[in-house]
């Protein structure tokens, strides 16, 4: 049966030939198409010069919209375009000419006189509210919520909020404060009768927060998403009415929306949730609340934290009021990896000889320094094979994936049902363990597999592959999810019993010296477990398995370094150079962490050094392109460039690989083998970036005639991680799209 084109123009059936074909006809196409390929490769099989050509097949045709863009840019009269540039002009000499003060004077002169007010619109919600009420699904759902702690909060939270400009609330997992305080406000605002002044925006510091509580707030309203509730992220969005609503979206968002409105005038209630993580960007917009709310005093601001060193925030904002709302929590118990050992009576010498030799030494006598004096103290505790375990370095943490399935299956054996939550450091580790567990080789995991519901959780994921880890199994089956720190406190998972704390993180580290920011794999903080082992206690006591031992956690740090302190700031700059603030060094020393001034010294001098800024530090027409993507400058310099001079695809997939990984993967003693792969795919292409094109073109001719598979595994390649590149690719393309 013939098939229809698919969006990208190929025919989307076996072998991707033309429809229509039949019988001598088809060993004919086929026939040419050996001799095209032959052509294009040259006489003897050998590849001829390097070529980059620019290709349209990445999903969904966004390449061919971007090429197609500049073709029409090209084709308009001169007059048309002179009156584009003429319009960039003016908003760039704007810019430069018009300094933040100036910039706020500007916008309340502009909205002076905008008022929100509608009588009849107040009325109407009004009257939807007591209709809600009196339905029997909304009122179920009502009293779910009122078993929150958060809801027997509400009268003393409107009104601190009515009082006071800036409110601290603090929570600990599971009490329910995102869902229900922006409720509580908007509800409070339409039975007062001024629902049409209230429009709420609750930040959040990932994409999944977003738009997970924006469906389940909406849900709690028995309404449709888009309605009072909605989300915002980047390239994606779900909005809400104009008024009288709530939207939850990333902190990223809500800055590039001050560069058109710097005082927000269009929101009457600010939230910044999740502010103990210490990301760069809401520590940037805590910065620039201090310099907005003098002149917004009517815009009200709720901060939302953990129970992580609140009484800084309090300090920053003037010892502003703060409340603590303490979560419905079921005892968990706590266990370390001596106890976890004594369990399961894991043996680590057959993994051993397979896995290659990861520790460096000094992280061998680290370990015997840590370890050592611990095992004299538990020695009549444990038994001896348990603390010969400990001496191990590869004991702990999440070096033995295969000790981490044991763990899962030990779960199966001997509790009861309930989710099992494993935390991970990053998509390569989450990528071994999901492999493990879907096709085990010991008999053990055979005998689970059919009985397990595996779920990875990244940030890289899509959106609806993200959504599938909230689903309950079918019965008899056991969820397991294996993710990121993006489940320690931005997702909730209520189904959660069992927590397996591997006891890692990735984290950015910025060496000023050398100039270099690195992606490390490091040890959490004593705070990030205790939001860890708050996940287990969800729906009824729950168990934390910590895979490091009690020694390991006396040494880890309190609370993380907050992110500004750990990070390159060219992209901080160019953000605060399009909010009109000139001076970098000024404005940033006044957050709560100012970064290190030679790290601000440093961001400049790279800006100029690409153009973005001039020698005196201005912004320049390109800075000001780069300022308006959401990627590192570099990485969109490289971008912006490959489109003019049409090999957007060969770039793209350089800084997908850049700012993840390649797909090849080495197997110990096949290094030689992957070599003459990797070889063999650059074409003779001395370059390792358009190794990794040549590779992700030629795992999508593989993915036409359904051979992914066995291509993969031939080739040593992930084909996770190429699923990943390809989706980073649409990602850039799709933001060079979106901002022609």
């Amino acid at each position: 049966m013939q098939r229809d084109k698919d969006s990208s123009g190929s025919y989307a059936r076996k072998g991707n030939r033309p429809p229509g074909l039949r019988g001598k006809e088809i060993g004919m196409y086929y026939r040419n198409l050996t001799r095209q390929r032959k052509n294009e490769r040259g006489e003897e099989g050998k590849p001829l010069e390097p070529k980059i050509q620019l290709s349209v097949s990445v999903p969904g045709g966004v390449l061919e919209r971007v090429k197609e863009c500049m073709e029409e840019y090209n084709q308009t009269p001169a007059k048309e375009n002179s009156d584009v540039d003429a319009q960039f002009k003016r908003q760039f000499r704007h810019l430069l000419s018009v300094k933040f003060e100036e910039f706020v004077a500007e916008t309340k002169e502009r909205n002076a006189d905008v008022r929100y007010t509608n009588p009849k619109l107040d009325e109407k919600l009004r009257q939807e509210l007591e209709q809600r009420l009196q339905d029997d699904v909304a009122r179920k759902r009502l009293q779910a919520r009122q078993k929150l702690p958060t809801m027997r909060y509400a009268n003393d939270i409107v009104q601190a909020v009515k009082n006071n400009q800036v409110v601290l609330i603090v929570g600990s997992t599971g009490c329910g404060k995102t869902t229900q305080v922006p409720q509580i406000l908007l509800d409070d605002a339409i039975s007062r009768g001024s629902g049409s002044e209230c429009r709420i925006i609750c930040t959040q510091p990932r994409r999944i927060s977003a738009i997970t509580i924006a469906e389940r707030v909406s849900y709690e309203r028995c309404e449709s998403l888009g309605s009072s509730v909605g989300y915002q992220i980047r390239l994606e969005s779900r909005k809400p009415r104009d008024r009288a609503s709530i939207t939850y979206c990333t902190t990223g968002v809500l800055l590039q929306q001050l560069q058109s409105d710097p005082l927000m005038h269009n929101l009457s209630v600010l939230i910044l949730d999740e502010i103990h993580e210490r990301s760069v960007e809401t520590d940037l917009l805590m910065g620039l609340l201090k310099v907005i709310l003098p002149h917004r005093p009517d815009l009200k601001v709720i901060l939302m934290s953990a129970t992580v060193r609140e009484h800084d925030f309090c300090d920053y904002f003037g010892n502003c009021p703060m409340f603590r709302i303490e979560g419905v929590m079921f005892p968990v118990q706590m266990l370390y990896l001596e106890d976890v050992l004594a369990m399961t009576n894991y043996c680590f010498g057959k993994s051993r000889e397979r896995r290659p030799k990861r520790n460096r030494p000094d992280q061998k006598i680290q370990h015997e320094a840590m370890i050592e004096p611990y095992l004299r103290r538990i020695r009549n505790t444990y038994d001896s094979r348990v603390l010969e375990k400990l001496r191990l370095p590869e004991s702990e943490g999440c070096e033995e994936m295969d000790f981490i399935a044991d763990l899962v299956y030990y779960i199966c054996e001997n509790e009861p049902e309930g989710a099992i939550l494993v935390f991970l450091p990053g998509y390569d580790k989450i990528s071994q363990l999901y492999n493990l567990l879907e096709r085990p080789k010991s008999p053990k995991g055979q005998r689970w597999r059919d009985n397990l519901v595996v779920f990875p959780l990244h940030s890289l994921m899509q959106s609806a592959e993200q959504q599938a880890v909230f689903r309950h199994p079918p019965s008899g089956k056991r969820k397991v999810i294996i993710s990121t720190i993006i489940a320690e406190t931005s997702v909730t998972i209520d189904d959660v019993v069992y927590v397996i704390n591997s006891g890692r993180t990735k984290s950015t580290n910025y060496d000023i010296e050398t100039n270099i920011q690195t992606l490390e794999e490091v040890w959490v903080t004593k705070a990030n477990t205790q939001q860890r082992k708050g996940r287990a206690g969800r729906v009824r006591p729950g168990i934390c398995y910590n895979l490091f031992s009690r020694a390991r956690e006396d040494r880890m740090e309190e609370i993380p370094t907050p992110e500004i302190l750990r990070s390159k700031l060219e992209s901080i700059i160019l953000s605060l150079k399009l909010l009109h603030i000139d001076d970098p060094y000024r404005f940033l020393q006044t957050l709560i962490n100012a970064p290190n001034p030679e790290a601000i010294r440093i961001g400049v001098t790279l800006l100029m050094r690409i153009e973005a800024l001039d020698s005196s530090g201005t912004l320049t027409p390109l800075g000001m392109h780069l300022a308006k993507l959401p990627i590192e400058p570099q990485m969109g310099k490289m971008i912006l460039m490959s489109a003019l001079f049409c090999c957007l695809d060969p770039v793209t997939s350089a800084a997908a690989a850049l700012s993840f990984k390649s797909p090849f993967y080495a197997p110990l003693g096949k290094e030689s083998q992957v070599d003459e792969i990797k070889r063999k795919m650059a074409r003779n292409m001395r370059s390792d970036h358009l190794l990794v094109h040549n590779t992700i073109q030629a795992y999508r001719e593989s993915r036409q005639v359904h051979a992914e598979r066995d291509f993969c595994y031939k080739n040593f390649l992930s084909s996770m991680t190429l699923q990943q590149l390809e989706r980073m690719k649409n990602q850039f393309s799709e933001l060079l799209y979106n901002y022609k």
